[in-house]
């Protein structure tokens, strides 16, 4: 295990949720309406996110809507076996169905739901 992750895992509470949450601020949980006031990284492109990725921005996008509350069936993603977080960085339905559940919570319909994360999404991920 790398001293980063073992950093991670030693963090009160422990795992991957703990970590963003030193770097990001507060998780918030389902119920919170306080969120994370951290300056929000810039869209990296569509062209990141889809059936067959897999790369660190799947794992971001992950993090956030866990740390929302609109994805907690995605805490088996981060898996303490996976040192090197490579389910977590994988494209899955379940990711999508996440994200499809926070554009509905946006009021957004039809294929501005589509699970599939716009810059409008991610803008709206950090900036509620």
């Amino acid at each position: 295990m790398n001293d980063q992750k073992a950093q991670y895992r030693s963090r009160e509470g422990g795992g991957l949720v703990s970590s963003y949450s030193h770097t990001y601020g507060s998780v918030p949980t389902m119920a919170s309406t306080t969120y994370v006031d951290r300056p929000m990284p810039d869209f990296p492109g569509d062209e990141h996110f889809g059936e067959g990725r897999t790369n660190s921005w799947i794992l971001i996008l992950r993090l956030r809507l866990i740390a929302l509350g609109h994805a907690d069936d995605q805490r088996t993603a981060l898996e303490w076996d996976d040192d090197d977080l490579s389910a977590a960085q994988m494209w899955d339905d379940k990711l999508r169905a996440a994200c499809t559940r926070f554009q509905l919570e946006q009021g957004w319909r039809g294929t501005h739901a589509d699970g599939f994360p716009t810059p409008e999404t991610w803008r709206r991920l950090w900036t509620r």
